[in-house]
C-alpha cells in the first residue's frame, strides 16, 4: 500500500505541474476556462454543442441499431435491463462520427491529459437508460472509472435529461489526488477502491460537504467533459428513458 502511495504521489505531482502548464500556457481563453474547471472541479458542460435536431435524429437511430444489432458483441444490457449499450458504434454506423471525430474536444482532451498518455484509438459508447424498479443508473451506481490515473471523457446529452431522467452526478475535487488522500486518510474509502455504496458516498460528503455533489441535468445536445478518475455515477432513472454518447479517450494507464 505505501509502494502504491508513492507512486501516485509521484505521478500525480508531475500529472499536475503538466495540467497547470498547459492551462498557463494557452492563448486561447475558452480552453483555458474549460481546462480550469475540470482541473478544479472535475467538470465542465459544453451547453447546446449539438444541435437538438441531429440529437432526435441520433435517438431515432439508437433505437433502430438496439433492435437491430443485439445478436452483436457491440450490444450489451445490465441484470434488469435498464441500460442498454452500444459499444464501438463506430464500427456499426458512422452516424456518430462527428462527435468521435470534433477536433474542438481532441483538442481538450489532449491538453488536458497530455498527448505522450494517449494511445490514439479512441471508443464511442451510446446508451439508453430507461426505468426499472431498483435500477442503479447508467454506471450501476457510484464509482471512478480509475483510482491512480486521470481519464478523460466527453458525454453528450442526445435527449434531455431532467433529475427523474438519470443525470450525471459528479463529486467535485474527487479527481483530485491530494482530496482522495484526505478522504483515504480519514478512513472512509481504501487506495484501489472503484466502487462505492451510497452509504460510504454519505459518509464522505459528510466529511467534505455535501455542497460538492453536482447533478448536472441538461438538454438534448449539452456535452459534459469530465476527469472520471473523480467519483461518478448516473442518478437511477425515475421516469421516462435517458440517451447519451460518451468518447472514451483511452489512456495507456487505463
Amino acid at each position: 500500500m505505501i509502494t502504491q502511495i508513492f507512486k501516485e504521489v509521484a505521478s500525480s505531482s508531475i500529472t499536475q505541474v503538466g495540467k497547470i502548464g498547459n492551462i498557463l500556457s494557452t492563448d486561447d481563453e475558452k480552453l483555458s476556462a474549460i481546462l480550469k474547471d475540470i482541473n478544479d472541479k472535475g467538470w465542465h458542460v459544453l451547453k447546446g454543442y449539438i444541435p437538438k435536431e441531429k440529437c432526435t435524429e441520433l435517438v431515432n437511430e439508437t433505437d433502430r441499431l438496439m433492435i437491430e444489432k443485439k445478436s452483436e458483441s457491440n450490444y450489451w444490457t445490465d441484470y434488469n435491463g435498464s441500460d442498454t449499450r452500444l459499444y464501438r458504434i463506430q464500427e456499426l454506423t458512422s452516424n456518430f462520427d462527428f462527435f468521435l471525430r470534433d477536433p474542438f474536444l481532441k483538442k481538450i482532451e489532449r491538453t488536458y491529459l497530455g498527448a505522450l498518455k494517449h494511445t490514439g484509438y479512441d471508443n464511442l459508447l451510446v446508451n439508453k437508460i430507461q426505468f426499472v424498479e431498483n435500477n442503479l443508473g447508467s454506471g450501476g451506481g457510484w464509482h471512478r472509472d480509475s483510482p491512480h490515473s486521470n481519464q478523460f471523457k466527453a458525454i453528450a446529452y442526445i435527449a434531455d435529461a431532467e433529475r427523474e431522467n438519470g443525470p450525471f452526478q459528479f463529486i467535485n475535487g474527487s479527481q483530485k489526488f491530494w482530496e482522495s488522500m484526505k478522504i483515504y486518510l480519514s478512513g472512509l474509502t481504501s487506495t484501489s477502491q472503484y466502487r462505492f455504496t451510497p452509504e460510504e458516498i454519505n459518509d464522505i460528503l459528510d466529511k467534505i460537504g455535501h455542497d460538492k455533489l453536482s447533478t448536472l441535468t441538461g438538454e438534448a445536445g449539452d456535452v459534459i467533459l469530465v476527469d472520471t478518475k473523480g467519483i461518478h455515477r448516473g442518478m437511477p432513472i425515475e421516469k421516462g428513458c435517458r440517451y447519451a454518447m460518451t468518447i472514451y479517450y483511452n489512456d495507456k494507464n487505463f
